[in-house]
């Protein structure tokens, strides 16, 4: 039953400031969330992501020290939650006042978070940057649960500074980067990035980690396109990313294809960390 400017004036009504301060709050807001002259406009003129920035106003005008978001782009339909989260960004950058933003959409958390807590049973496992919750997770929860990753379990065949040489229980042997020191015969668990396996790498290119693999399906999805893919004599399933920058359209499936990754991208844990989740 409010216009838009009514709707961002309600909580400073409320709180009795006068209508002159009210005004002149109303317009700066509605300017700082790109709606400036929306003032009078209907609810139900507005799109669903300027809506949404009609709800964020709303709070905003107020001038908390903190906005707590409560899964604000649940409701959307997936193309504009997309833009939403790109707007809501932007939008925080610009008014300056912290979102603490609460989300299971992991895109969501990545995308538009400076600093991103992960917790598992009420506890925190890591909080830290995006890039590194990505690329440098602190246990295997946060390397599993970030993100995809393929897993192996295996055992240090031996190992020397930061890198350790890894039997699988597949029966591969990898070599990975390690950022502790391991004991031969440490039972650990290995994860790898679907990004980080090349497909059929050139020959040339030394010290990489090889293995084959039999394509069982091929997941179209533009940008995100991925092999789901066995090792050969084994049962477990891996997630092989197709880049972009190069044509894959030659593999078919049932295809066996040569998997290789450098050392550096491997992430490893002792295996007693994941009992103790």
């Amino acid at each position: 039953m409010m216009n838009v400017g009514e709707n961002i004036a309600f909580g400073l009504k409320r709180r009795g400031d006068r209508k002159a301060v009210i005004n002149e709050k109303v317009a700066t807001i509605l300017e700082r969330v790109d709606l400036a002259g929306f003032g009078d406009k209907k609810t139900d003129q507005l799109s669903g992501g300027q809506k949404q920035r009609v709800a964020i106003a709303r709070c905003l005008v107020l001038e908390p020290a903190v906005l707590l978001l409560d899964e604000p782009l649940g409701a959307l339909d997936l193309k504009l939650r997309e833009q939403m989260k790109v707007e809501l960004k932007k939008l925080q950058a610009k008014v300056g006042t912290t979102f603490v933003y609460i989300t299971h959409d992991q895109s969501e958390a990545l995308v538009m978070s400076d600093h991103v807590a992960v917790m598992n049973k009420g506890v925190f496992e890591q909080i830290d940057t995006p890039q590194n919750l990505y690329n440098s997770p602190d246990t295997p929860f946060v390397a599993q649960f970030v993100g995809d990753n393929n897993a192996w379990s295996g055992r240090i065949r031996k190992g020397k500074g930061k890198t350790a040489e890894i039997e699988t229980a597949e029966g591969s042997v990898f070599n990975t980067k390690v950022d502790e020191t391991f004991e031969s015969g440490t039972d650990v668990d290995l994860f790898l990035r679907p990004e980080a396996m090349l497909i059929n790498p050139d020959p040339d290119i030394a010290d990489l980690n090889r293995f084959e693999v039999v394509v069982k399906s091929i997941l179209f999805d533009g940008a995100n396109s991925r092999l789901l893919a066995h090792p050969l004599n084994a049962d477990m399933e891996l997630l092989i990313a197709l880049p972009q920058n190069r044509q894959y359209d030659y593999i078919q499936i049932n295809d066996k294809i040569e998997i290789g990754w450098d050392k550096q991208s491997g992430i490893c844990f002792p295996r007693e960390s994941i009992l103790q989740q």
